[in-house]
This record gives C-alpha cells, structure tokens and sequence, in this order.
C-alpha cells in the first residue's frame, strides 16, 4: 500500500511541475507574441484614454494614417484649431474626440433650440453650460463646405460643433474605434 501511495504522490508532483513548466511556456510565448503584435499594430492605431465622459467611452484606439473616407456615425479624434475657450479647457493643441454627424454637402441648420441636418433634428442647443455660465452657439444655416466635418458627443452637455463650430478636414482628423 505504501508503495502504491507513494507512487502516487510522484505522479502527482510531476504532473505540478509539468503544469509549471507549460505555465511559464505559455506566459513567455504570450509577451513574445504580445510585443511582436505592439511593434505592428503600433504603426498602424495609437491607444487614447478618455478622461470626460462626452463620447460615452474610456479607451479607444485612433488610426495613424489619415482616413480615405469619414462617414457619419464614425468616431474621430482631431487636434482643435479654432476660436480657444480657455474657461472650457480648449485651446489650440487639443485633442478631442467627437462622433461626425455632418458631412460636406449636407444642409445644417443650428439655431437658437436645435441642430438639424437635412431637416432631422440631431440635438438640442444649450444656452447655459453646467454650472449655469452663458455659452453662445454656433449661428448657422447652410450647406457644410467642403473639408468640414460638424462633430457632437453622446451627452447633452457635450461641448461640441453646436458651440464652436465645423471641423476641418485639416485639423489631424483620424478614425477611431472604442474598445470600452
């Protein structure tokens, strides 16, 4: 009995050293694939963390390479270069992220209660931020022009085109995509 026991006992430790084993295996050959993966991915998608809750997300990953096409509903970030609104924390530099709601060619309105854009009402326009300051909005109804993007976030309060006004296309605009 004893020797059956003790039998036992060695194949069980040797099946622990063989999980060991395979354990330290698969965590090396996992950081070997994870950085081979980091040295590709890289050139092509740089991570960002949100810090405001304007887009709904908290981690996205954004193209490096300029977008060959922008459809509405996609996510973009870009480096603001507009009118700077130190009290809002924008200023020239910024990178923000928006959802594209407006493309050239499609007729937007933004007057004193709504955004609309050919003819659907988007949003609301806020007249006072949330600690109850005035905010003007951006007056306009028209076509958007060419390399000009009219951008909003997911939240009512969202500081976006409604305020500041259009996008341009040259303003380091890239595709992102939320991950959580």
């Amino acid at each position: 009995m004893k020797a059956v026991l003790s039998c036992i006992r060695e194949v069980r430790n040797r099946g622990k050293k063989e999980k060991f084993l395979l354990s330290v295996v698969v965590l090396i050959g996992s950081f070997i694939f994870l950085s081979a993966a980091w040295r590709v991915f890289r050139h092509f998608y740089t991570p960002v963390v949100i810090v405001t809750p304007s887009i709904g997300h908290r981690f996205v990953i954004c193209e490096v390479q300029e977008p060959r096409k922008i459809e509405r509903g996609d996510l973009i970030s870009f480096i603001y270069d507009g009118p700077e609104f130190p009290l809002y924390h924008l200023t020239d530099g910024t990178l923000l992220l928006k959802y594209v709601w407006g493309l050239p060619g499609d007729k937007l309105t933004v007057d004193s209660q709504y955004v609309k854009i050919n003819g659907q009402i988007l949003g609301r326009v806020l007249h006072t931020d949330c600690e109850g300051r005035p905010v003007d909005y951006f007056h306009y109804a028209g076509i958007i022009p060419p390399g000009k993007y009219f951008v909003m976030g997911t939240i009512k309060r969202s500081f976006d085109s409604r305020y500041w006004g259009f996008v341009d296309a040259r303003w380091h605009v890239r595709k992102c995509y939320p991950i959580f």
